[in-house]
């Protein structure tokens, strides 16, 4: 006997667009039980056609608005499934195309803690946005897609994820669009400056001088008495005086510590030497317990304008304060 010859083996291809680009090719299909299908592929749009071979002659055109399952559109990675038997086609999506938006997000703050608040465009990175080496101005930050408070999003600085950020640190910040969380980074710790503007010492301070320590203001050694400093200055009634010492630059120890103003009255007002201990006295603390003040009679005699030359007579003693130098013409400083 002789057999009949095996008929030939039959494969369905599907035609389109791929890719949404400008040639129409053809992609073999993979028999699946009865029916042929086609896996993870960029479908181009308009519909298919199929056939059992690479031609377009015979070929059957399914038009998209007749497939069977999920909607789909032009740059879906969609699974097609071909039924032979009614010529059907039945897609699935497997992943959406997104259309990529033409955006750019940017922050706004008022960077380098000035008075104005100001956009700043970030770059994209991967899913997120992020803005490098700014130095932050503290409490929060606005975002938006556009250089504009309308529509914009404030995030408050105590949702910051990441570091704990300050004023005046110079910071990364990373946005993630899908949550509207702010990330931060600190690069550079703000550390605030120490300027000395005066040298090192005692100094009076009140409100005469904004409280604020000033070389006009600073006491010299009196060396009439051991541990003892004096001052030439002029004094307003109504003023309100401390001490205040300086080291390192910076105002370090008052006296009093803690409130004790003294205030000037008729009495102590006028040019006078004003005179300082660091250690409390019971007998000064009509002036807060640091300082004293002659009063009327005991006052500075005589100051030079040019020379500074400052002579002050109390209690029979002539002392003479040249520069930071104090002299004792007659006796001791006796209080």
């Amino acid at each position: 006997l002789i057999g009949r010859p095996a008929a030939p083996a039959v494969v369905y291809y599907l035609k389109n667009n791929w890719n949404a680009g400008a040639d129409w090719t053809w992609l073999a299909m993979t028999k699946d039980g009865e029916n042929w299908k086609l896996e993870n592929v960029v479908y181009g749009g308009t519909g298919v056609n199929f056939n059992t071979e690479e031609s377009d002659a015979n070929a059957t055109w399914v038009e998209q608005a007749s497939f069977l399952g999920d909607a789909v559109k032009a740059k879906d990675t969609v699974n097609f499934v071909l039924n032979p038997a009614d010529g059907s086609i039945t897609v699935t999506v497997v992943g959406a195309y997104v259309e990529p938006v033409d955006v750019t997000y940017y922050l706004k703050n008022n960077w380098n803690a000035g008075a104005d608040w100001t956009w700043l465009a970030m770059t994209k990175d991967g899913e997120n946005w992020k803005l490098e080496n700014v130095v932050y101005g503290g409490t929060g930050v606005n975002f938006n897609t556009e250089e504009s408070d309308a529509n914009a999003t404030w995030v408050e600085q105590a949702s910051f994820l990441g570091d704990a950020v300050k004023a005046k640190d110079t910071v990364n910040f990373v946005l993630n669009p899908a949550d509207g969380s702010i990330t931060v980074t600190v690069v550079g710790a703000y550390v605030e400056p120490i300027t000395p503007t005066v040298e090192d010492g005692f100094y009076l301070v009140g409100t005469l001088n904004e409280w604020t320590a000033a070389a006009e203001y600073k006491f010299v050694a009196n060396e009439g008495a051991a541990g003892e400093y004096l001052l030439v200055a002029t004094l307003a009634e109504g003023d309100e005086l401390k001490v205040k010492k300086v080291e390192a630059g910076q105002a370090d120890v008052w006296y009093p510590a803690e409130g004790g103003n003294y205030v000037v009255d008729a009495a102590h007002a006028g040019a006078k030497t004003i005179y300082f201990r660091p250690e409390y006295n019971a007998e000064w603390a009509a002036f807060g317990g640091y300082m004293y003040i002659p009063g009327q009679g005991e006052g500075v005699e005589n100051i030079d304008a040019d020379t500074k030359v400052v002579k002050q007579m109390i209690n029979g003693s002539l002392f003479i304060i040249r520069g930071e130098k104090t002299y004792t013409i007659q006796g001791q400083l006796v209080r």
